[in-house]
């Protein structure tokens, strides 16, 4: 199975880590102060974006210590837990990356076994010591926002991203058009990237947009549309956020609507790559860099769909009057 990790080793910093080691942030930049979360492990290859969610089931005693620390946790940690990302090494040991998603309880429910929750992911974060000594019940850290960098303000900047930005929509909505045509005239292609995890703690069910069957791309808008849903949801009794400023503000340092909304674009436009391109947008604090992940991986999607259309119409009259 092909891990990320060991595609992107200078990307993630990873480190072999002992039981307590402080980390160096992935970035030199004034962030918010440190707060101690509980930390959840999963696998690099369940990384959540912010907006993104997923459910949990858990039974063990630890992580049900671990659940009932965050949910009566006092602000600002208060139903926040941290996903670190962990691949295990033949010795025993673990490759930990220094990036973590702050995940925010959304719901949960009481289990004949266990605890049922839904997590959503608010924000990425910086990984500043990390506790996995055998005195814890559970794994904890010092976590810090990780942000963007603030955004060049200048005329030719701004024309630039938003160029950027315009390129990748029109990219995604040529791939939607294109696996509709390949679907149109033949049957889908079995789905790829999808299975029912199941390990330890947590259980969950991974779809990938990238290389998957025309009937499962989710364009753009629905990726932009959930992943805005889920952040502005304030739990089952409480009305939603009025806008994703209020939603994101202290974790991402958006100093108004416009720009939120421009960076959840960013990740929506990432959301359906692969785990290497998906880690190498969340690693980065550029949004212009992570919109330039998805144009070439997205661009290169195009390429190889335009190969499958011209293939087919050189082979079966794909794209004749008869079938358009």
């Amino acid at each position: 199975m092909h891990d990320p990790f060991t595609s992107l080793p200078l990307l993630l910093l990873l480190s072999l880590l002992p039981s307590c080691l402080p980390l160096t942030p992935p970035a030199p930049l004034p962030l918010p102060s440190p707060v101690l979360l509980p930390l959840l492990p999963f696998p690099p290859s369940d990384l959540l974006f912010p907006g993104e969610s997923t459910q949990v089931h858990l039974y063990e005693a630890r992580f049900l210590s671990l659940f009932s620390k965050a949910t009566t946790a006092a602000p600002p940690a208060t139903s926040l837990v941290g996903a670190f990302y962990a691949s295990p090494l033949a010795d025993g040991g673990s490759q930990v990356s220094k990036l973590v998603s702050i995940l925010r309880i959304a719901e949960w429910e009481r289990r004949d076994v266990g605890v049922w929750a839904r997590l959503t992911c608010v924000s990425r974060g910086s990984l500043d010591s990390l506790n996995t000594s055998e005195q814890a019940v559970y794994a904890t850290g010092d976590v810090t926002a990780f942000r963007d960098l603030p955004p060049s303000t200048d005329a030719v900047s701004l024309s630039f991203a938003a160029s950027a930005a315009a390129e990748l929509k029109a990219t995604l909505a040529e791939v939607a058009k294109l696996r509709q045509r390949i679907a149109f005239a033949s049957a889908p292609t079995e789905p790829g990237g999808s299975g029912k995890i199941e390990w330890g703690h947590e259980s969950r069910t991974k779809t990938s947009d990238w290389a998957s069957g025309a009937d499962e791309f989710r364009p753009l808008q629905k990726h932009l549309a959930d992943m805005r849903e889920a952040l502005l949801a304030r739990g089952l009794d409480a009305a939603p956020h009025p806008s994703l400023l209020p939603a994101v503000r202290e974790y991402w340092g958006s100093v108004d609507d416009a720009a939120a909304e421009s960076e959840l674009l960013t990740f929506a436009g990432c959301a359906g790559l692969d785990d290497v391109q998906r880690w190498r947008a969340f690693a980065t604090a550029d949004a212009g860099a992570r919109v330039g992940v998805g144009r070439e991986a997205w661009g290169e999607e195009v390429k190889r769909l335009r190969a499958i259309v011209a293939l087919k119409e050189a082979t079966a009259g794909f794209g004749s009057k008869d079938n358009p």
